[in-house]
């Protein structure tokens, strides 16, 4: 006699068909997620950076009891050939677009500044530096 095969489980091919196309789709959204976090974190960086930059050059106008102007214009670029010894030029990783064509700062001894405020885009990503009458940046993504 023979004796019976028991039941088997498992997967009927539109079960295993449902199931990739699921986690295709699952896939194609964290592709486009990741390029846009991506986007904007090359942007936080790079405003992050121009900031930290702009600290210095204020904190050198302090101890060097000077004014020291710069210009930001894809990047950041100070005149004085001996501040940039110090402070040298930065540009940005991806080319950004700036919310002014050119935009010269200048930091006084006194510690202040002219308030402004600094758009950087790339593609759908948008920070913003604004520059406070005593010279505190802040970086707002």
């Amino acid at each position: 006699m023979r004796e019976s095969i028991p039941n088997c489980v498992a997967f009927t091919l539109t079960e295993l068909l449902v199931a990739l196309s699921l986690s295709m789709l699952l896939a194609t959204f964290a592709v486009f997620s990741y390029s846009d976090t991506s986007k904007l974190y090359s942007v936080k960086q790079a405003s992050h950076k121009l900031s930290m930059a702009l600290e210095r050059a204020a904190a050198l106008a302090l101890s060097k009891n000077q004014v020291i102007t710069c210009t930001i214009k894809q990047g950041l670029l100070c005149k004085d050939e001996e501040t940039r010894k110090v402070l040298p030029s930065i540009a940005t990783d991806p080319p950004l677009t700036l919310s002014s064509n050119q935009l010269e700062l200048h930091f006084y001894p006194s510690g202040t500044t002219r308030p402004s405020t600094l758009l950087l885009s790339y593609e759908n990503a948008v920070c913003s530096i604004r520059i406070s009458l005593y010279g505190r940046v802040r970086v707002l993504c």
